[in-house]
């Protein structure tokens, strides 16, 4: 069959558009099969950056991790991290209850340890030289590896030992390993006794862990509010970085004092236990309807060191919402 000159070229023509599209399919088939090269990048380079804050092992570049990524699925145990972080600076004892209005009950924060549903800490108490059978000399403490159960009433001691007040081991026991230990072995305990503030204070997070690092009070790294009423020392506060409801805000309020004052409690100056120079509160601040009430506050020494921790929260009156906190509603309420 004779084809001309012309059909040959419309032939050729045809076969090499043809090429044409059969490449440009396999090229954008094997395109779309490629992930996204910017949101790999993107993934790539946040998953690198978590790496590196926590190998700086720095509370510091874990807050700035979370700031930029805010809706990390890790968020929750960054944020654990951040807070057991801040408790390891806390190696005092510090007060926490104070049991037959006598007895200072201490806890020390560093020790606090989570597992699973349960938490370990090591906690301080001065024996009563009056109890039944009570064999040591007046001014021992007893001290103890505690195991609560965060679920049920149940607290267990894994170690303990009694010191006399010269710093001497008495006695010393230890049951078992807190990871190990079978809390069946202790006693269940009733609401409002010591073990049940114990339980809510190892157990929550919000309070077991300080509102504040030692870096910052001993820098002062906070806005500065107003003088105290009695002129005595001055206020300051920090804007807490979690979400309340909209119109619900939290901050952190520091009184310093000028001069260091003895801590009072039930009426009672605790023995060996030093002044404290600086109160800091957590309060929460109600935009809508302009109450106030201050969730916990803490009581630090002239060296940082927490020596008491006030769990109880207690509501302002209207009488105590003098100069200093109306212009501390005004400021939280303001704020973007």
């Amino acid at each position: 069959m004779w084809v001309s000159g012309i059909g040959k070229r419309s032939v050729q023509v045809n076969l090499i558009v043809g090429l044409i599209v059969f490449l440009s399919a396999i090229a954008w088939s094997a395109r779309a099969q490629q992930p996204d090269a910017t949101a790999f990048g993107k993934k790539q380079s946040e998953a690198e950056e978590l790496q590196l804050a926590l190998r700086a092992n720095s509370a510091e570049a874990l807050r700035a991790y979370l700031q930029k990524y805010p809706e990390t699925s890790r968020r929750l145990e960054l944020l654990s991290t951040i807070a057991q972080m801040r408790r390891g600076q806390f190696t005092e004892w510090t007060i926490y209850e104070i049991d037959n209005q006598r007895f200072p009950q201490f806890v020390k924060l560093s020790s606090i340890k989570q597992l699973g549903d349960k938490v370990a800490a090591e906690t301080r108490f001065r024996i009563d030289p009056l109890a039944p059978g009570q064999k040591f000399p007046e001014g021992s403490y007893r001290e103890r590896l505690i195991v609560v159960d965060c679920k049920q009433p149940r607290l267990a001691a894994a170690e303990s030992k009694v010191i006399n007040p010269s710093g001497k081991v008495l006695y010393a026991y230890k049951w078992a390993d807190p990871a190990f230990l079978d809390l069946s072995t202790g006693a269940a305990f009733a609401p409002g006794s010591i073990e049940s503030a114990t339980q809510r204070i190892l157990c929550d997070d919000g309070i077991r862990t300080p509102l504040v690092d030692k870096q910052d009070l001993a820098e002062m790294r906070f806005s500065s509010l107003s003088s105290t009423v009695a002129g005595d020392g001055e206020i300051f506060y920090a804007l807490a970085q979690n979400g309340l409801q909209p119109r619900q805000r939290e901050v952190s309020v520091v009184t310093q004092l000028h001069r260091a004052r003895e801590l009072d409690l039930s009426g009672q100056r605790p023995p060996d236990v030093p002044p404290y120079r600086t109160q800091v509160s957590r309060v929460e601040v109600n935009c809508a309807d302009g109450t106030m009430a201050e969730m916990k506050s803490e009581y630090y020494d002239p060296s940082n060191s927490l020596i008491y921790l006030n769990a109880h929260g207690t509501p302002f009156s209207d009488i105590q919402a003098t100069a200093p906190l109306a212009v501390l509603r005004r400021v939280v309420c303001d704020a973007k």
